[in-house]
């Protein structure tokens, strides 16, 4: 599965777009019991794929979420809570923290489920294109969450103006800052499949394995090392 950026995509993308997330909106609002939108907290930017745009304390780059207060009062983030999966019952809570009005708050999704002085890093991280994310009040109800689709590395799923939960588009990233002047980005994504010359497992002997894909245009990435591929990996040539 490849995503890249284009200048330009064609009508019939876009179209085939909108009605594909409205499809996929319609579907959580079916199945998401308690949801309850009159709340200013909102997720107002997600990255879930860090190389460098931002560090935490450790010197690491996992992804991230940035939380923005809409309203006009303090919110006590207190026993609110998010995650990666509506099913889970042992959610990642917030501990006290006052965001105040008109304030971003950044967290960590790095799976590292720690507070260091006013760092705080979940206990999940983030996969482009399979995790949506939940933001919960201490009810338990979703007050948002984001769909999961296709976001390149360096690029992030934010309100294209603060707080604007119905508008999101792929950014230039701004954790911790406005995303009312960010340059939007627009993705043609077409799912792929990729097929392998032999079946996956253990060789005690040197083989060469042929690689191919349905989407001609389309680049193949791998690595060597066992860690998932990404665009800065090695391009695959026949």
């Amino acid at each position: 599965m490849i995503c890249w950026q284009l200048p330009q995509v064609s009508l019939e993308i876009n179209t085939f777009k909108m009605l594909f997330n409205r499809i996929i909106i319609f579907a959580l609002l079916s199945v998401l019991p308690g949801l309850n939108f009159g709340q200013s907290l909102v997720i107002n930017e997600v990255m879930f794929t860090n190389k460098t745009v931002l560090e935490d304390a450790d010197g690491d780059t996992p992804d991230w979420i940035e939380l923005y207060n809409a309203g006009n009062e303090i919110i006590n983030m207190a026993n609110y809570s998010i995650t990666d999966d509506r099913d889970k019952e042992d959610l990642w809570y917030f501990p006290t923290y006052e965001l105040q009005p008109g304030d971003f708050f950044v967290i960590f999704a790095s799976a590292k489920n720690k507070i260091y002085e006013n760092e705080f890093h979940t206990d999940f991280k983030l996969r482009t294109l399979e995790e949506s994310v939940f933001l919960l009040n201490p009810n338990r109800e979703v007050i948002d969450f984001t769909v999961a689709q296709c976001v390149p590395p360096n690029k992030s799923l934010a309100c294209t103006s603060d707080g604007n939960f119905n508008h999101r588009k792929i950014l230039s990233p701004t954790p911790g800052y406005s995303n009312n002047e960010a340059q939007i980005f627009e993705i043609n994504y077409q799912r792929d499949t990729l097929m392998a010359s032999l079946s996956g497992g253990f060789y005690t002997q040197n083989v060469q394995v042929d690689l191919s894909n349905t989407v001609a245009q389309n680049q193949i990435y791998y690595a060597l090392n066992a860690d998932n591929p990404d665009a800065d990996e090695i391009i695959y040539e026949e």
